[in-house]
């Protein structure tokens, strides 16, 4: 076959998705990361059709999905079938899917599947029975269709070894993700107010509304120590997700509590410099997820110097490293010691735990990720290249 690779990027995550974080969060860097690479052709589709490389690389630019809704009200979102080009094409055909395949067979000379976490199958209990099922077969059979197996962490990586024993190990691979890149525009409408943003001591907990979150934990602890509820505003960011919401947690505080619950303040999505803003201006962030793929909102704070408080699970000190503050996320008391930690750190030297930070995640990268994916690609779909 001739040595010219064509890249095809599923693109599902950000052509369905309103606002862009989790995984079409990654997609977007993927993109943007692989579009600068020079010796491969990228493309883009969806299920069975061939979406416009113009408009992706718009909605990547823009981070809007509203880019495919203007080009399909024009009819320019689409370039064609995707099982016809293939047929046509004289060159190597790769693929990334970047979530999961939406029935599409095996089509490619050589595929790679993102696995981001296998959260329905390590804790179904925060589930429906529903969902569980079908990732759980979505995984068996589209795994084991997969060249190569590319996870965001170690952790991932183990799990998928462990549950998904049918899948083969060497074909299972990693690289970690990294913290949200700021774009000059982004960076200087904040510099042009922050100077001026003067906000009294808070704490931000970023995180979907759902049991998996684990933010009952947090209320738990205003429960046996409504003290801590006076120190602070307390900023909960993040939208509603399923089996829980928001007013399900304000119901479980008791009396003690209700003189201090205007120092709840709950928000919902927000945007990209509304949520760099509040990571800079936080006292610190807490992230008392029970499981993560990788655990990416911890490397964000601290990309903007926003010292973490963060559960000690699954991968997420992949991301924290030696910086955060962990506590077992089923023990408040450990909580409100890790608490007790960060506030001492604060308290010796806040500026010098702040470069910390930073420091740390400067670690990572979206470019060292994307390539750490293009080489395995290039490796097993161009070996003699």
């Amino acid at each position: 076959m001739n040595k010219i690779l064509n890249l095809f990027i599923e693109v599902g995550p950000i052509l369905h998705e309103k606002f862009y974080s989790g995984i079409p969060n990654v997609v977007v860097h993927l993109i943007s990361e692989l579009s600068k690479v020079k010796d491969i052709q990228l493309k883009f589709f969806h299920e069975n059709t061939v979406i416009s490389n113009q408009v992706v690389l718009e909605a990547v630019r823009t981070r809007r999905s509203t880019e495919f809704r203007k080009a399909e009200a024009k009819g320019s979102l689409t370039e064609g079938t995707l099982s016809d080009i293939l047929k046509q094409s004289k060159v190597t055909n790769a693929a990334v899917f970047t979530n999961v395949r939406h029935g599409l067979p095996r089509m490619f000379d050589y595929e790679l599947q993102i696995v981001y976490d296998l959260t329905p199958l390590v804790t179904p209990q925060y589930h429906h029975p529903d969902t569980v099922k079908f990732y759980g077969n979505t995984y068996k059979h589209e795994y084991e269709i997969a060249d190569k197996l590319f996870c965001i962490s170690d952790a991932t990586k183990k799990d998928v070894e462990l549950y998904l024993p049918n899948v083969k190990k060497d074909k299972i691979s990693y690289s970690l993700l990294a913290g949200e890149k700021v774009s000059s525009e982004i960076e200087t409408f904040y510099n042009e107010f922050a100077a001026t943003l003067n906000v009294e001591p808070y704490v931000l907990v970023l995180g979907t509304i759902e049991p998996r979150k684990n933010l009952s934990i947090i209320f738990e602890l205003f429960n046996k120590k409504p003290s801590i509820l006076a120190e602070y505003k307390w900023v909960f960011c993040g939208k509603d997700g399923w089996l829980l919401n928001f007013k399900d947690l304000i119901d479980t505080l008791n009396d003690d509590c209700s003189a201090y619950l205007n120092n709840i303040v709950r928000l919902n999505y927000i945007e990209e410099f509304e949520k760099i803003a509040l990571l800079r201006k936080a006292e610190f962030m807490i992230f008392p997820s029970l499981y993560e793929g990788f655990g990416l909102p911890v490397l964000e704070a601290l990309k903007e110097g926003c010292p973490v408080v963060s559960s000690f699970s699954s991968s997420i000190p992949e991301a924290g490293g030696d910086v955060a503050s962990y506590f077992d996320p089923t023990d408040v008391g450990s909580l409100n010691e890790a608490i007790l930690s960060m506030q001492k750190e604060i308290a010796q030297n806040h500026a010098e735990l702040k470069e910390k930070c930073i420091i740390h995640s400067k670690q990572y990268s979206w470019n060292a990720f994307a390539m750490d994916l293009i080489g395995e690609v290039k490796k097993e779909a161009l070996p003699n290249a």
